[in-house]
């Protein structure tokens, strides 16, 4: 992830991590379930490499040069609604759609966004994070490996190895949730940030 305005500051995690805290968003009542958006339609047709080459060009402007003059047109022509579909919205103004949070796909999760998860996360109680763990705990056998990854972004965790079968616990967790709740504190003040 990184925020869209003035220094880049980058917040990196793996998918698992962004889905746990998804889930610990869901919980707090934070994420709504409306479905994405579709995507605009080109308005040209193009065989399956080059389309891709668009896609690439509208995320990284270095993969213009190996347009053709229609294809830059058209990258062109939908960039604003490309722009405007990244920033979909959820139609609950205390909501952050949970599409943005499903995947890799260069969601943007603007400033509003940002903010509410801020807030809302900040106050969470600790019997709600315990409550997604006992689930998350009980749906995996592979916690060591989730548990890895967790304490990898937020920094050794001491408890790390002192649970039967690496249960993960609000030890564990709570480093990660602050950092993420640190982030989009920033993020807030960044225009948001890309989910990628």
């Amino acid at each position: 992830m990184r925020t869209l305005e003035g220094v880049p500051e980058e917040w990196g995690c793996s998918l698992y991590v962004i889905r746990l805290l998804a889930t610990v968003m869901e919980r707090a009542a934070l994420l709504d379930s409306t479905p994405a958006p579709e995507t605009p339609p080109w308005s040209i047709a193009v065989d399956p490499e080059r389309e891709r080459m668009m896609w690439w060009a509208l995320a990284d402007r270095t993969y213009e040069a190996q347009l053709t003059v229609e294809e830059l047109a058209e990258v062109e022509r939908i960039r604003p609604a490309i722009e405007r579909h990244r920033r979909s919205r959820s139609p609950a103004p205390d909501r952050v759609p949970g599409f943005k949070f499903e995947g890799t796909d260069t969601w943007v999760v603007i400033a509003q966004e940002c903010a509410l998860i801020a807030e809302r996360l900040g106050a969470l109680d600790d019997k709600v994070l315990a409550h997604v763990l006992e689930q998350e705990n009980e749906s995996r056998v592979d916690n060591h490996n989730r548990l890895d990854q967790l304490t990898g972004l937020a920094g050794t965790v001491e408890s790390a190895g002192a649970r039967p079968q690496d249960q993960l616990s609000i030890e564990d967790v709570r480093p990660t949730l602050d950092s993420w709740i640190k982030y989009n504190r920033l993020a807030a003040t960044r225009g948001g940030y890309e989910i990628s």
